[in-house]
């Protein structure tokens, strides 16, 4: 089954060096993915041919499962990896919870939302990163966004500008039959703001633990690459290994019409 038996089309890879995407998929993808297989010294396309053929025998593994839907899988199969200059050029897939590729292009938007706030408001902020864990009971569970209902962060931080990232995924190596919502949220907060006074918030003791990390350096692009390759690597390894091809299964169609990120903001017309 582990052959070329589907429309596979051969890309060829030339690196971006200048790309922002070029630096996200090594540090969101092919770091861990490489590190964990012992191949961290091989060229960094290598490495992306690598993981493009372990992600497309899974895909052959769920096409075979589902041989009536094998036409349109093949758009998910010839996904074009993002941050590399792809030929013969194919269009991408869309499908951000399992698609590594499309993984990275969401999470440079996320990128792009951040580091085009006015050059005022970054003067006068700080990056402030959270994260957790949500458990998910169910595939139909709503997504565990902050909001007016359930305690705004962007409120109650009087931030400049939040950006909330979900994705359901398995819960992580030692865990892999868990599905839990990776939740983490980016926001631009005052200079006099502190975390630990922020997260004692006595709503928060009901929800999930939240990390926080609040950077003191000044704001700046490669900041914003550093606070998301720190805060938004998933184990990819995990998912994509055969043994775990039911969760990759589960997770291929779930949630199809939501919407991943949410983005906040407050600050005067003037300054945007």
């Amino acid at each position: 089954m582990e052959n070329k038996t589907y429309s596979t089309i051969s890309h060829i890879f030339k690196p971006k060096r200048d790309s922002d995407q070029y630096y996200m998929l090594q540090d969101l993808l092919l770091e861990e993915f490489s590190k964990t297989r012992g191949e961290s010294k091989k060229p960094v396309l290598t490495q992306l041919s690598n993981f493009q053929t372990v992600f497309r025998y899974q895909l052959y593994r769920y096409i075979t499962k589902y041989p009536e839907n094998r036409h349109s899988l093949t758009y998910v199969l010839n996904c074009r990896p993002p941050g590399v200059e792809v030929s013969p050029y194919t269009i991408a897939c869309q499908n951000r919870r399992v698609c590594p590729w499309c993984f990275v292009r969401r999470l440079h938007r996320v990128y792009c939302d951040l580091v085009k706030v006015p050059t005022q408001i970054q003067n006068r902020s700080r990056l402030l990163v959270w994260k957790r864990l949500v458990p998910m009971r169910h595939e139909t569970d709503p997504l565990p966004m902050f909001g007016r209902s359930n305690f705004d962060v962007h409120v109650k931080a009087k931030a400049y500008h939040t950006t909330q990232f979900a994705l359901p995924f398995i819960a992580g190596p030692l865990d892999t039959n868990t599905f839990c919502w990776h939740h983490v949220g980016f926001q631009l907060v005052p200079l006099d703001f502190e975390p630990k006074d922020f997260f004692l918030h006595k709503h928060l003791f009901k929800l999930p633990h939240i990390s926080t990390h609040l950077f003191r350096e000044d704001f700046s692009e490669k900041l914003v690459l550093k606070a998301i390759s720190s805060s938004c690597r998933l184990d990819w390894n995990s998912l994509l290994a055969k043994s775990n091809f039911e969760q990759f299964d589960r997770l291929f169609d779930a949630y199809p019409k939501k919407r991943f990120v949410r983005t906040s903001k407050t600050y005067n017309k003037k300054e945007d």
